[in-house]
């Protein structure tokens, strides 16, 4: 069991240093940003065999800002399905499955009263425990149950620069684990797993993308635009070390199908298949064979607005300017800030087959029953004017008590995509 926080108050002004891995949360204590205070909890949750969470979050009505937040333990609160195992929110380690649902390992909640309140108050610059207590009503979790315990996996500045070492070494992240699990006295203790482990290396790998990879790839693409007597489109962007971050070519036979066929534009982003997890941007559209067709490429390192925006503004300049009337994209919220920005005068629509792959889970209750998916699917596909497809609708969700689907509705607002 762990001291009352009685115990442990503490009068001192003086705000925490971060790089104070073993100090203990005490009332009063000043931290110059909240980060800092979640370090100091997380960092003594992690050396007393607990989990900890975020319960509640406050902010300020005028600018949103956060001016209050709430730590509890991960075994507070009380358990809301009769069988543990059905108890989403803290099960961990799948064996199997019930109901349709994967069946895992759970510790359940008791309960517990742990918790730490920090504030940011008005006029003030630093933020303060005002509200703490430290004293489980459960035993601390043993070392061979702590996988049992949804934690936060948290890969540390020292981890990273050793995982990149082993990585350049030519060490793979088996035994990279392995090391790591000798290091701090077992796996259970490493703090986080071989998933984070791969996403620090292919984070590594996309911020240092190989100079001869890079170089090689350039070196084909100008030879191209040479060969072509530049009309072959390329255009790189540099971050502030000079290292690659966006690439757009256009080749002219993209070009010219543009000219004849792009008046509808699919911009998409496949999945970051490559080494370097560069996502790689797809312009695409249909000819009159209705078969598909290339207007262009890029590789970039992040999928930001700010990114999205550069891409469709030098794509627009491969393409002299000329805007497609109409654009289709998934629901990314990026993408369709960098639309509005770049094409005000492209007509937004989303595209319906990345929507309806959401069908069969956000309304799997309703599939089940006779005569659903039939009404539904006339409704969406088969209502030849918006008049018909307002009164399908309408029909829709009264027969079958749709008013309260949030997403139904949220994507019945955006209809005009």
């Amino acid at each position: 069991m762990h001291k009352s926080s009685d115990n442990l108050h503490d009068s001192s002004d003086n705000i925490v240093d971060e790089d104070e891995p073993n100090s203990i949360p005490c009332l009063n204590k000043k931290f110059a940003n909240l980060q800092r205070a979640e370090n100091l909890f997380k960092a003594y949750a992690l050396n007393n065999d607990f989990a900890i969470k975020i319960q509640n979050t406050q902010r300020r009505v005028n600018d949103k800002s956060i001016y209050g937040r709430l730590y509890v333990c991960n075994l507070a609160g009380e358990n809301r399905g009769k069988n543990p195992v059905e108890d989403e929110e803290i099960l961990i380690g799948s064996v199997g499955s019930v109901k349709g649902k994967r069946r895992r390992d759970v510790l359940p909640r008791s309960g517990c009263k742990v918790r730490m309140y920090v504030v940011n108050k008005k006029k003030s610059s630093h933020w303060e425990i005002t509200s703490l207590e430290l004293e489980h009503n459960h035993e601390v979790v043993t070392p061979s149950k702590m996988s049992l315990i949804r934690r936060e996996r948290h890969v540390t500045a020292a981890q990273r620069n050793l995982i990149k070492t082993l990585h350049a070494s030519g060490v793979p992240p088996r035994q990279q684990m392995n090391i790591f699990g000798q290091m701090h006295g077992g796996a259970e203790q490493v703090g986080f797993n071989s998933q984070h482990l791969r996403n620090v290396v292919r984070d590594f790998r996309k911020d240092n993308m190989g100079v001869n990879d890079a170089q090689a790839g350039l070196d084909l693409l100008y030879r191209l635009k040479e060969e072509s007597g530049g009309k072959f489109f390329i255009k790189t962007l540099l971050d502030d070390e000079q290292r690659l971050k966006c690439l757009v070519w256009v080749d002219p036979c993209s070009m010219m199908a543009y000219r004849n066929f792009g008046d509808v534009v699919v911009f998409d982003t496949t999945y970051r298949t490559n080494r370097y997890a560069m996502p790689f941007v797809l312009f695409t559209g249909v000819n009159h064979h209705y078969q598909s067709i290339l207007f262009g490429f890029a590789l970039v390192r992040d999928e930001l607005k700010t990114t999205f925006e550069w891409v469709l503004s030098t794509w627009l300049e491969a393409m002299e300017d000329k805007e497609p009337l109409a654009i289709i994209i998934d629901q990314d919220q990026a993408m369709t800030v960098a639309i509005e920005s770049q094409l005000p005068n492209t007509s937004h629509l989303l595209c319906s087959w990345h929507i309806s792959n959401k069908f069969p889970e956000k309304l799997a209750t309703y599939y089940s029953k006779e005569g659903f998916k039939f009404d539904f699917n006339n409704c969406i596909y088969h209502s030849l004017t918006e008049v018909v497809f307002e009164d399908r609708w309408k029909v829709l969700i009264l027969k079958y008590n749709l008013e309260g689907n949030t997403w139904l509705q949220g994507l019945y607002a955006l209809k005009h995509k």
